[in-house]
């Protein structure tokens, strides 16, 4: 149990009298110690288990450590996973290359050991800061991802899910509510340089990552169609919610049509009704004992007259009477 609680280095570098110096300092320092000749044992090892800290000489037999670390860095590998790159070049521009591809720290060989595991320190002093600050443990409805266990369960139940299951899940997981291309899976589960057909590849994944969490109507990883998928977080509907919601709408906007079509004949009815004739009010007379109240006298308002306008009266129309000696036989015979 103590052995399991040391933090884990791993270094990497193909001189063995280098090998041997840091195992037996960093052990008697009280860390646990992984060493590795070659880039395929040091990648072998990652694949079952994950150090703290990572020592990395960068001319190797086999592989360039600048490679290597950059393949560590933009792919699923934890990001608070600190490397210390260990080298005889001295020269400005490879410490700068190197610390911007992802590096935390750079040392020139000849070291000193005390200042190498002084530096050490310092790092897994800011990785336990990190770690604390990143959560190790990620639910989604009823899926369950333990980080540092490398452990999925569902409803409560353990499934077994290869390491890069796992590292699909966690990935759509942790960008739950996003849409991720196929290229970006494949860049950060599979590595840039990975030769193969990109969709089938994902697309088997899925298919078995779905049959393992019993996602048979894409409850879960939500199938985006020419892009890539999805997982669902909390706030999505679920497939068959969305066709509820659907039916829904329709529902309410039919309801809402009918309550409108009565609404439109209520006011065409009101127009048929008989005007209401209001009864006039008759004043009761005056008691015996009570005084009439006097009437208000009438406001003398001289009002002003409004000037009638006079009409002209209009000229009698011109008869059409006949002129000549026609005319003049007609006045003869009608004077008398």
């Amino acid at each position: 149990m103590l052995n399991e609680e040391k933090e884990l280095i791993f270094t990497l570098d193909d001189e063995r009298h280098i090998r041997e110096l840091l195992e037996y300092n960093l052990e008697n320092e009280g860390f646990r110690v992984k060493s590795f000749e070659t880039a395929e044992a040091f990648f072998k090892e990652l694949k079952t288990e994950i150090p703290d800290l990572i020592l990395l000489d960068i001319m190797l037999n086999d592989a360039n450590g600048m490679d290597i670390c950059k393949k560590l860095r933009t792919t699923n590998f934890p990001k608070h996973m600190s490397i210390i790159m260990l080298t005889a070049k001295n020269e400005e521009m490879d410490r700068i290359l190197g610390l911007e591809i992802g590096a935390d720290d750079y040392i020139t060989k000849p070291f000193s050991i005390r200042e190498l595991i002084t530096r050490i320190k310092v790092q897994l002093r800011k990785n336990r800061t990190e770690v604390d600050q990143i959560k190790t443990e990620l639910k989604i409805r009823d899926i369950e991802i333990f980080v540092d266990k490398y452990e999925v369960y569902v409803a409560g139940a353990q499934v077994d899910v290869t390491p890069k299951e796992f590292d699909l899940l966690l990935l759509l997981a942790r960008n739950s509510g996003k849409v991720l291309t196929r290229e970006y899976i494949i860049s950060q589960v599979w590595g840039y340089e990975f030769i193969g057909e990109t969709s089938r590849t994902i697309d088997v994944h899925i298919r078995k990552l779905r049959r393992l969490i019993g996602d048979d109507g894409e409850n879960y990883i939500e199938t985006i169609r020419g892009i890539g998928y999805k997982m669902r977080d909390e706030k999505d509907p679920l497939p068959a919610e969305k066709k509820t919601g659907k039916l829904k709408k329709k529902l309410k906007k039919n309801r809402k049509q009918q309550l409108d079509e009565v609404e439109i004949i209520d006011i065409e009815e009101n127009f048929d009704l008989e005007p209401v004739i209001e009864e006039p009010k008759i004043e009761e007379p005056p008691k015996a004992n009570e005084t009439p109240a006097p009437k208000p006298e009438k406001e003398n308002k001289i009002e002003a007259e409004t000037p009638v306008e006079i009409k002209k009266p209009e000229a009698p129309a011109e008869k059409n009477e006949p002129k000549g000696w026609r005319g003049w036989l007609i006045k003869m015979l009608t004077k008398e």
